[in-house]
């Protein structure tokens, strides 16, 4: 597959800021607020530099925590990653069997015991039940970042997606991107039902995209070739 040239170690270096925690807080939000401040300190000439570069600081700091803001809310739509489709291999779908776990790295909402969390390149296992229903089930392992961040306590451990076969809409196949790191994947189309939550979080359904990287491209082309088994067949092109 070609290389992606778009600067995507920015990607992974949002979410970073974003997972990794420091007194309860994101990195992300802390430094945000450092750069408010920083442009507080500026706006009010309480800084040893230059009068000169009072306003331009200030002016400065701002937009760098809404530049900061704005960059972290469009990564975070897409889960922090880049996909590429490429055309998909010739295939015929069908099933894996219910034993067969093929190793993954996953991105996407998360959840366990009630819990919903966005995590990004966790790897673990790709499976699909004698029901048909498909399970990602990964493991969050304790990391560190910038020496002060780490990742929540509770956000350790094993961690699902669970999809059935009646809530897909669309399987793409091509190269997924996390920063430096890559390789080929899919990226699966389907609904996520989230449950009732107090009087003011009504039950509600939202399209997410889940996207996983396999070892290879022939890992890749099976999980495909199982997801299209629940699937409508592609439309054929007509002449």
């Amino acid at each position: 597959m070609p290389p992606i040239t778009h600067a995507l170690p920015m990607t992974a270096f949002l979410y970073k800021l974003h997972r990794h925690h420091a007194n309860g807080l994101p990195l992300s939000r802390w430094v945000i607020f450092w750069l408010l401040l920083m442009a507080g300190l500026f706006w009010l000439g309480w800084l040893p530099t230059d009068p000169a570069w009072d306003r331009p600081g200030a002016v400065l700091g701002v937009l760098a925590a809404i530049l900061l803001i704005g960059a972290g809310f469009i990564a975070k739509r897409r889960h922090y990653v880049h996909f590429r489709p490429h055309p998909e291999p010739q295939l015929t779908p069908s099933p894996l069997s219910a034993q067969e776990k093929t190793p993954v790295w996953a991105s996407g909402r998360f959840g366990v015991q009630g819990k919903l969390r966005q995590f990004t390149w966790l790897q673990g296992y790709y499976r699909t039940f004698a029901t048909r229903e498909h399970a990602i089930m990964c493991l969050s392992s304790p990391t560190r970042f910038l020496l002060l961040g780490r990742l929540p306590e509770q956000d350790l451990g094993m961690w699902y997606i669970f999809i059935q076969p009646g809530d897909m809409r669309r399987v793409r196949f091509g190269e997924v991107r996390f920063g430096k790191k890559g390789g080929p994947g899919l990226a699966i189309d389907h609904l996520l039902h989230l449950p009732k939550r107090g009087r003011f979080r009504p039950a509600r359904t939202l399209r997410e995209t889940t996207y996983l990287v396999c070892e290879n491209g022939a890992d890749a082309a099976r999980l495909l070739a199982d997801l299209r088994h629940d699937l409508p067949p592609l439309p054929r092109a007509t002449d």
